[in-house]
């Protein structure tokens, strides 16, 4: 069968939409090396040259990739953190769904040392932006309690956490090779949960976490 051409890119996103969604099952499938721009035309219905219209490369093609799904798990915590009541809960409910996207983002991935190094700029940008709105939202959160600390001991506190959490998360899942086994995982979210509690705990108290 003859593959199709998709047209010029047109500011529809609905395209762009299709072509990240259907790159994101193939990095997760494949991994990024052996991922070919053949195998996400095919996934498409359409030849690779076809896919040079919006992206120049592979590389290029990725960074979008982790874009759109960071940006879908952003959606993702406003959405189900929104109407819940209560501090801890909330703040609970919210670490569960990043832990869960996080381990999502690292399976699409799929990535060696070298190709960390190289795409280590689009990861930054693409990161610092994720954390700058989780700062501010979580900000918000945490001012609704009428505490006594400023915002920029708030921002401290806040990255403090965020990257205990993160490191928590990650260092276990690469441990593994990214073959999560269900049950350490269940521990890992245990235990990621004591420390957010006793984070919350400091700083409800006035004692801030250094």
């Amino acid at each position: 069968m003859e593959k199709k051409k998709p047209g010029r890119p047109s500011k529809n996103d609905s395209r762009r939409i299709e072509i990240l969604e259907k790159a994101a099952n193939c990095f997760t499938q494949f991994g990024f090396n052996k991922t070919t721009l053949d195998d996400i035309g095919d996934a498409l219905g359409f030849n690779k040259a076809a896919l040079y219209y919006y992206f120049k490369n592979k590389e290029e093609l990725f960074s979008h990739v982790m874009k759109f799904e960071m940006e879908r798990l952003w959606e993702r915590l406003n959405v189900e953190t929104s109407h819940i009541a209560g501090f801890e809960t909330k703040m609970l409910k919210y670490f569960e769904i990043r832990t869960d996207g996080w381990i999502a983002l690292v399976k699409l991935n799929g990535l060696s040392k070298d190709n960390l190094i190289n795409l280590n700029d689009t990861f930054s940008s693409v990161i610092m932006s994720f954390r700058t709105n989780e700062i501010n939202f979580l900000t918000a959160i945490v001012k609704g309690e009428r505490i006594k600390h400023s915002t920029n001991e708030i921002h401290s506190f806040l990255n403090i956490l965020l990257d205990t959490q993160s490191f928590i998360t990650m260092s276990a899942i690469l441990l593994e090779n990214i073959d999560v086994d269900m049950d350490k995982l269940a521990v890992i979210k245990k235990k990621k949960n004591l420390v957010l509690k006793h984070f919350l705990n400091s700083l409800m108290s006035d004692q801030m976490p250094t």
